[in-house]
């Protein structure tokens, strides 16, 4: 099974796809999924939009999506970032099937989703903890909690889940803790100055085929106990796609 990761896109939802189709077309390869780490961008009323939204270009294309009911067109599971209409957006993923808009499907954190190819011969189990790392906020119970961020309950619950039933792909906001990223200086900067180490195990315990994370629109490759953990940058520049084959591995980006 061929898949597209792609980071962050801040409401571009057109230019994700027009940007999917052009690599199809320089890979002579159809892909099964498309796999997005956060901040899609969903929101379906633009008066939702605040501040810090609005730096990152506004509600972008949703609202003319949920208009018109659009169809995705290729299969598409993303997580939450920090930036969504999480009013929206947290009872939709506690659905049966999770779908915002057809194909366009919303995995909630510490709940994974099965995805099965039309023609019914491959099927993989998508895992996500989206939102962001709060060292004050990670430990509080259900009830309590922000939607932007992720936390300890989730993570134990997923790594519950994994013991039984084994993760295909992980799909993170945040990046791991550990993991080492260039910044716009030249200098480089530790997750762990961002991020706590509850990422990094996480990838150890559930051990994916892979991982992918965004957020930090860095494009990024390491590992994690042999995991391969991938960075993916933002849609519209290089490195924000990236296309695996989940029996080959790594195949290409754009």
């Amino acid at each position: 099974m061929l898949i597209c990761a792609a980071g962050d896109m801040h409401g571009k939802i057109d230019l994700l796809y027009r940007e999917v189709a052009a690599f199809e077309q320089r890979l002579g390869r159809s892909f099964s999924l498309v796999l997005q780490v956060d901040d899609l961008g969903v929101f379906p009323d633009p008066a939702k939009v605040d501040r810090k939204i609005l730096d990152h270009g506004g509600a972008g294309d949703f609202p003319a999506w949920w208009l018109a009911k659009k169809h995705a067109p290729v299969p598409t599971i993303f997580i939450k970032g920090n930036h969504e209409d999480f009013d929206f957006l947290e009872p939709r993923g506690q659905s049966s099937n999770r779908a915002i808009l057809p194909e366009l499907h919303h995995v909630s954190n510490g709940r994974p989703m099965w995805y099965t190819t039309p023609d019914k011969k491959k099927t993989i189990f998508v895992a996500g903890i989206g939102g962001c790392y709060s060292p004050k906020r990670y430990k509080q119970e259900i009830g309590t909690t922000s939607p932007s961020h992720y936390y300890q309950y989730e993570v134990k619950h997923l790594i519950i889940l994994s013991a039984y039933i084994p993760v295909d792909v992980l799909l993170l906001h945040d990046a791991p803790g550990g993991i080492w990223m260039p910044t716009t200086g030249g200098r480089q900067t530790s997750g762990y100055e961002t991020t706590g180490p509850e990422l990094a195990d996480l990838v150890r315990r559930v051990r994916p085929r892979v991982c992918f994370f965004g957020h930090h629109h860095q494009r990024v490759r390491a590992q994690i106990a042999g995991v391969p953990v991938e960075g993916l940058g933002l849609v519209g520049r290089p490195g924000a796609l990236v296309a695996w084959d989940l029996d080959a591995g790594y195949v290409g980006e754009a």
